[in-house]
């Protein structure tokens, strides 16, 4: 045996995937929040980015029992229903009908919902970063990406309460 030791390089801390200790501080102590996520080197936006679209999927859920019930109404039909040819009247009542279909009262409003969530932070980072470099910004877009997320995350205290709102007064936010 020899006694020196072969030293093994330094084990790399492998970047963390979920930075839910940041929720919290983001909502109350935002300033010290941002400059720590700053700091960051690696992408820490799918955190964020994960528990908006949980929430607005909560809230296309929430909603559904009101768009049901809306649905099962049928609305006066136009003023000039009468004129109308037999054929258009029949497909006026299935079109009415239709709204009842469960794609139009789960899965329109969740795609709607997740892509009120995604397409603005993506085109929000997308031009924040543009900007930046030209500009004369030297820094990478994961950075810009990561602020944008993170500035995002009161708005899932939006559809929170809108959530709530629904489930408590079993009314669809019209708004």
């Amino acid at each position: 045996m020899t006694d020196t030791e072969t030293l093994s390089p330094p084990a790399e801390v492998a970047p963390r995937r979920w930075h839910v200790a940041f929720l919290p501080g983001i909502l109350f102590r935002p300033r010290r929040t941002l400059l720590a996520l700053r700091e960051q080197e690696n992408a820490a936006w799918l955190t964020p980015m994960v528990v908006l679209t949980l929430l607005a999927l909560v809230l296309a859920l929430a909603g559904a029992p009101a768009r049901q019930q809306q649905a099962q109404i049928i609305p006066e039909p136009p003023p000039d229903f009468q004129y109308w040819p037999q054929e258009q009247q029949q497909q006026y009542f299935q079109a009415q009908q239709q709204r009842a279909n469960p794609l139009f009262i789960f899965v329109f409003p969740a795609l709607a919902n997740l892509a009120a969530v995604w397409l603005p932070w993506l085109i929000l980072s997308s031009l924040l970063h543009l900007a930046l470099t030209l500009g004369g910004s030297r820094g990478n877009g994961v950075t810009t990406f990561n602020l944008v997320a993170w500035s995002s995350v009161p708005l899932g205290l939006r559809y929170l309460v809108q959530s709530l709102a629904i489930l408590i007064t079993r009314q669809a936010i019209n708004a």
